[in-house]
């Protein structure tokens, strides 16, 4: 595993384009470029889980979170600048594989 002091904060290449993520602990806020693309959630041990919320989805929820009602959970496992990923809709698991993605390289 590489060495990172910065944590999972930085810009990184993913299937829904590039997420920006900021960490402050082991709390985490992010966009991604896949419409109007949110993230929160917390980190630990390698493992980020929170929610992704977008303008629309392939799916509707009743609620809302991050003002959207197009919302779902998601983790992410990190090993140094890569990670895999699952995602699902509303209040259901994360047990769609394939949201992963790489750490953009420093200009």
């Amino acid at each position: 595993m590489t060495a990172n002091t910065t944590g999972i904060s930085g810009k990184w290449n993913t299937r829904y384009g590039v997420a920006t993520i900021t960490q402050q602990g082991d709390q985490v806020e992010g966009t991604y470029n896949s419409d109007g693309g949110r993230l929160s959630g917390t980190y630990r041990e390698g493992v980020l889980t929170g929610i992704w919320s977008e303008h629309n989805s392939g799916h509707r929820c009743k609620d809302t979170r991050h003002g959207h009602h197009h919302w779902g959970p998601i983790r992410w496992e990190f090993d140094g600048d890569s990670f895999t990923g699952a995602w699902g809709y509303c209040d259901g698991k994360a047990s769609r594989q394939g949201w992963n993605g790489q750490r953009q390289a420093n200009p």
